[in-house]
C-alpha cells in the first residue's frame, strides 16, 4: 500500500506538470507555483509540525520538474536537478519508486524527445533511465542497513 500511494504522487507530480504543459493555461506556471508552494507553507504553519515525508517530496518533485520545464526542458540548465532526484527519492521512499519517476520522466518528456535533436535528446533521457538501476541499488542497500540497525 505505501507502494502505491508513493507511486501515486510521483505519477500526479508528473501528470500536473505534463498537463499544464499542454493546456492553455501554461501561462498560468508562477500562479501554479505559488499555490504549490504556499500550500505547503500553510501546512507547515497550521500544523507547527513537519510536512509529512511523501508530501514534501511531491512538492519538490512538481517544482523542479515546474523549472525544467520553465528554463527549457531537455535543455535547460536545471535538467541535472533530476538525476539528483533520481538518487535522493530512493532513500526516502521505496526503492522500487525510482522506476516509476523514470517512467514519468520519460512520459512527460516524450514529446520533446521526437521534436528534434532525437538522438541528443534520447541520450539525455536515456541517461537518467541507464542511472536509475544504481540509485535502486543504492537504496535497497540503504534499506536493508536501516532494517539490521532496527534488528
Amino acid at each position: 500500500m505505501k507502494l502505491l500511494y508513493q507511486s501515486f504522487l510521483i505519477l500526479t507530480a508528473c501528470a500536473i506538470v505534463f498537463v499544464r504543459d499542454i493546456l492553455p493555461f501554461s501561462n498560468a506556471i508562477y500562479l501554479i507555483l505559488g499555490i504549490i508552494a504556499a500550500g505547503l507553507y500553510a501546512f507547515l504553519l497550521f500544523r507547527k509540525k513537519h510536512i509529512p515525508e511523501p508530501l514534501a517530496i511531491f512538492g519538490v518533485i512538481t517544482i523542479v520538474l515546474f523549472f525544467v520545464f520553465i528554463t527549457g526542458k531537455l535543455s535547460s540548465g536545471l535538467f541535472f536537478l533530476l538525476y539528483f532526484i533520481t538518487f535522493g527519492l530512493v532513500f526516502v521512499f521505496e526503492p522500487t519508486t525510482v522506476f516509476v519517476f523514470v517512467l514519468g520522466i520519460v512520459a512527460i518528456f516524450l514529446p520533446e524527445i521526437l521534436s528534434n535533436a532525437v538522438y541528443e535528446n534520447i541520450a539525455k533521457v536515456g541517461s537518467i533511465v541507464l542511472v536509475s538501476p544504481l540509485a535502486f541499488f543504492f537504496g535497497r542497500e540503504h534499506s536493508k542497513e536501516i532494517q539490521g540497525t532496527k534488528n
